[in-house]
C-alpha cells in the first residue's frame, strides 16, 4: 500500500503478505521523520528509510484516510484500489472463496 503522509507530504509504503493465515505487515518505508513515523530505522534504500516487520494483523485490517493521502493498494505491483476523493476507511480482509470462483476470476482477468 502506498500513501502520502499527511504531515510531511512524502510517500509512505507499507508492505504486507497475505495468505490463508491472514495479513502480516513485513516492511514499512518512509521518506521523512514526522508525526507517527518510526524512529528505529534498519536501513536506507532508494531514498526511503526502511523498517522490517513481522506483525500479524489477523484476518482484517482497517485504515482511515483523508483526501490528501491519495492511498493506493497494489497487488504484485498492479494497482487494485485508488482512494476516492473523500475521506473514509479502507478495510482489507482475507476471505476464502470457492476454487471454481477463483479460477473463473483468473479467466476473466486474462480475457
Amino acid at each position: 500500500m502506498e500513501y502520502i503522509h499527511s504531515v510531511s507530504q512524502t510517500k509512505v509504503v507499507d508492505v504486507y503478505i497475505v495468505d490463508d493465515t491472514g495479513i502480516r505487515a513485513v516492511e514499512e518505508r518512509w521518506q521523512q521523520f514526522d508525526a507517527g513515523q518510526p524512529l528505529d530505522v534498519q536501513c536506507v534504500r532508494d531514498g526511503f528509510f526502511v523498517k522490517k516487520l513481522n506483525v500479524s494483523l489477523g484476518k482484517s485490517w482497517c485504515y482511515w484516510f483523508i483526501p490528501i493521502n491519495r492511498a493506493k493498494v497494489l497487488v504484485d505491483r498492479n494497482v487494485v484500489f485508488v482512494q476516492p476523493a473523500e475521506e473514509g476507511v479502507l478495510r482489507l480482509e482475507v476471505k476464502q472463496i470457492p476454487l471454481i470462483l477463483y479460477c473463473w476470476q483468473g479467466v476473466l482477468s486474462h480475457a
